[in-house]
C-alpha cells in the first residue's frame, strides 16, 4: 500500500559561486540567525549569526531576538522563541528586524504576536514578512537547535537535501532552492525539469511499470 502526504522540499546548504552574485542576509535589534537550511549558522562563516552571505535562492531561516532589556532598575536577558522564516535571496542585501526595545515589557508584549521587517538595504525599502513560532518536543527542546528545526521539518513535511542542484538557466549552482507547498503534479514537473536524461528515463521506465 502506497500512502501519500502534502510535502515540501529544501535543497540544503548555503552555496556560493564566483558565478552568481551573492548577497549578504543581516540582522539588527537583537536578532540572530540559528540555523540555515537545517544546519547551525555559527558553522558557516564566523559571525554568520548576525550576518552571512548568501546566493541567490529561497532559505528557511531561523531566527530569535536576544538582549538585555529594562525591567524595574535592573537589566534582563530577554529571549524570544525562536521563529521560522522562507527568506528569498536575490542580489540586493537585505536586513532582517524588529522595532528597536528597550523595556523588558515591551518585548514580552512584541513577541505576543510578532511582526517582523525585511528590509532591502539598497533601496530601504521594508516589507512584513511572516513567521512560525518554532515548537520544540519536551524538556530542552531548543538545546540542540538543528535537531529542534529537524523536528520541525518533519512534522511539517519538509525535507533538506544536503546536495547541490545545477540552474538549468544561469549553468550555475543552484543555490538554497525552496520550493513551497504545492500540488504534486507541480512537484513531479519541478523536478523532472531538473533530472538529467537518465534520470528521466528511468523515472519513466518507472511510472509504466506502476501502470502496469
Amino acid at each position: 500500500m502506497t500512502f501519500f502526504m502534502p510535502f515540501v522540499f529544501v535543497l540544503s546548504g548555503v552555496f556560493l559561486s564566483t558565478t552568481v552574485n551573492a548577497a549578504q542576509l543581516s540582522s539588527s535589534n537583537g536578532v540572530e540567525f540559528l540555523v540555515i537550511n537545517g544546519t547551525k549558522a555559527e558553522k558557516y562563516a564566523k559571525g554568520a549569526h548576525k550576518s552571512i552571505e548568501l546566493a541567490p535562492g529561497e532559505y528557511q531561516v531561523i531566527a530569535r531576538f536576544e538582549e538585555n532589556l529594562k525591567r524595574g532598575s535592573s537589566n534582563t536577558l530577554f529571549t524570544s522563541k525562536p521563529y521560522v522564516f522562507n527568506i528569498k535571496i536575490q542580489e540586493s542585501d537585505l536586513l532582517l528586524s524588529v522595532p528597536n526595545m528597550k523595556m523588558h515589557s515591551h518585548a514580552a508584549a512584541f513577541f505576543s504576536d510578532p511582526s517582523w521587517t525585511l528590509t532591502q538595504l539598497s533601496t530601504q525599502h521594508k516589507t512584513p514578512i511572516s513567521s512560525v513560532e518554532l515548537v520544540g518536543s519536551g524538556f530542552g527542546a531548543f538545546s540542540n537547535m538543528e535537531k529542534a528545526v529537524a523536528y520541525h521539518n518533519e512534522q511539517q513535511g519538509i525535507f533538506l537535501y544536503q546536495e547541490k542542484m545545477q540552474d538549468l538557466k544561469e549553468g550555475s549552482v543552484a543555490q538554497g532552492a525552496l520550493t513551497q507547498k504545492s500540488e504534486p503534479s507541480t512537484q513531479l514537473k519541478f523536478w523532472y525539469n531538473k533530472a538529467n536524461d537518465e534520470e528521466k528515463k528511468a523515472f519513466q521506465r518507472w511510472i509504466i511499470s506502476q501502470d502496469g
